[in-house]
């Protein structure tokens, strides 16, 4: 059933796209055989250390199972029961980070460097909010949800039951500490994305997951120490790191990318007209970039607007085009 259904969510979400004009030349026409090696450098890229973002945690929570099934049939059970809990409240953390990842591309490919920090702190802030949310209902439910798992009726295996509910009770509660971080994590880590920034966050996973959050997980893990709770501790400790560290780097990149817009060129520049002494040209140097004849008003475009909406170009050429001419005005006036 789970092979079916990413066949039909593919169909679905193709008939989706084929029927707006606004994403329809993106999935029609497609030339399955035809590969272009520098497409599929840029592809490889970007998606290569994604994947191993991906792999570094996926990996260190099955590392967890193991070493829970070292302790025991009990605490791997209620290691299962915690582990199956955090991971749906995370499904609602990883939807907000793809869209963190699509309004920051958007925003950096506009050059909005400014609202793209609003943007993207905006969804940090509603991560954040509804991490609390699911906290707050493990630390109030610990003790409920991990009895949907286990059949107390069962009187043959009581004892066991019981004793998985409290070990996975104890887990809920650092679950509960680390939906914060875990959602921090995941959201910036796809903001990120959004910057094509991936090789330095893949180091960070590694490191956070590997270096930090492993080597806690396989020390305080021992029974003799502080066992399932110790794992957990250890995950708790690499997720924390992950957050923190990836924040920082978001918060570099995006303060250095405004810096350097700030003091990189100005909006408009005045072009070299010296072969057509009569026209007057200005280069527009942010998204869309234009060159403008105010002679005439005729455009040359260097951006691809055909997948645009012809309302949003007709109003954003008018106020180009007025925003032109006031720069031209200004810079006369200022040689008078």
């Amino acid at each position: 059933m789970a092979l079916i259904s990413r066949f039909i969510m593919v169909i679905y979400l193709w008939f989706l796209l084929a029927n707006k004009e606004r994403s329809k030349r993106f999935v029609t026409n497609i030339k399955i055989l035809v590969l272009e090696s520098t497409m599929l450098k840029k592809i490889t890229s970007l998606g290569a250390p994604s994947a191993m973002q991906m792999f570094f945690e996926i990996v260190i929570f099955t590392a967890a199972i193991w070493l829970s099934g070292l302790l025991g049939k009990n605490p791997q059970a209620a290691n299962q029961i915690a582990l199956n809990l955090s991971s749906m409240t995370f499904m609602v953390a990883m939807g907000l980070g793809v869209a963190a990842m699509i309004r920051v591309g958007n925003q950096k490919g506009l050059l909005k460097f400014k609202e793209l920090r609003r943007i993207a702190f905006s969804i940090f802030l509603f991560a954040v909010i509804l991490a609390v949310a699911f906290a707050i209902l493990f630390l109030i439910f610990r003790f409920q949800l991990p009895k949907i798992y286990v059949d107390l009726s069962d009187v043959s295996n009581l004892n066991d039951s019981i004793e998985v509910v409290n070990i996975a009770a104890k887990l809920l509660l650092i679950a509960a500490i680390f939906q914060i971080s875990d959602s921090v994590q995941v959201v910036v880590l796809g903001a990120l994305r959004g910057l094509q920034d991936v090789n330095i966050p893949t180091l960070i996973t590694f490191v956070s997951y590997w270096i930090i959050g492993f080597p806690v997980s396989y020390f305080l893990g021992k029974e003799n120490i502080l066992g399932s709770v110790g794992i957990w501790i250890g995950l708790l400790a690499g997720l924390s790191s992950a957050s923190i560290l990836l924040y920082l780097r978001f918060n570099y990149l995006t303060l250095k990318l405004i810096k350097t817009k700030e003091h990189g060129l100005p909006k408009f520049l005045l072009a070299d007209n010296s072969n057509f002494p009569e026209d007057i040209f200005v280069l527009h140097t942010e998204f869309p970039r234009f060159l403008i004849n105010l002679k005439d008003d005729e455009i040359e475009w260097f951006e691809d607007l055909s997948g645009e909406r012809e309302d949003d170009i007709t109003d954003e050429v008018s106020n180009l085009i007025e925003s032109a001419s006031k720069f031209y005005d200004e810079q006369v006036k200022s040689y008078d």
